[in-house]
């Protein structure tokens, strides 16, 4: 049952993302090779990965980072739902203007409404809570990939940062000032499940 709602929760995601993928902003071609490069690397390493593990490691991939009783199978699935629904939330806000990572858009806005009020990658934000339930409910396998797409999106914020300092250079400096990134909120939340998980432990 707890398989099934984060295998939900991702067919959403995916969905929405394909279904607004559609009325998004022309992409400009001006993005950095090497950031495109990146882009192609993480995707195929992830695969690479992702069939090493699952079909040559598959008591690794299984092995469970977090006792696996029904309290924390819950609370992993509640988890996928907030960060599924909060990065489709960010996602709404974004409207035309979302891209792929470090991609720019043809006449970009700057987006300071909903949960861009707060956090400055709310998307990327809602994506790794969804990752990091998965490592609650299922096994060591999603802490590669909460690892590796953290890396990444943490190296694509900074980079897309850098691009709205220069399209937007008075507006979006004293944005990032009330403001936080993303790890932070991710952060509290992987230290509230490690506490659970040490207290049930002891």
């Amino acid at each position: 049952m707890y398989n099934l709602i984060i295998s939900i929760c991702w067919f959403i995601f995916f969905s929405v993302w394909f279904f607004f993928s559609r009325t998004a902003k022309k992409t400009l071609d001006d993005t950095n090779p090497d950031d495109r490069a990146l882009t192609r690397l993480i995707m195929a390493i992830a695969v690479i990965r992702f069939l090493t593990i699952h079909f040559t490691y598959r008591p690794l991939a299984d092995y469970p980072v977090f006792p696996r009783t029904p309290v924390f199978q819950s609370i992993g699935c509640v988890m996928c739902a907030a960060g599924v629904a909060f990065a489709i939330w960010a996602r709404t806000h974004l409207g035309r203007n979302w891209g792929m990572p470090m991609s720019v858009k043809e006449k970009p806005d700057l987006i300071t409404t909903g949960p861009y009020r707060r956090i400055r990658h709310p998307i990327y934000t809602g994506i790794l809570l969804a990752m990091f339930s998965c490592l609650v409910t299922a096994g060591f396998m999603w802490l590669i990939w909460l690892l590796l797409y953290g890396g990444y999106f943490l190296y694509s914020a900074k980079k897309e940062e850098n691009r709205m300092v220069q399209l937007f250079p008075d507006e979006y400096g004293e944005y990032r000032k009330q403001t936080g990134m993303f790890l932070p909120f991710v952060g509290y939340i992987f230290l509230f499940v490690s506490y659970a998980s040490s207290q049930t432990d002891s």
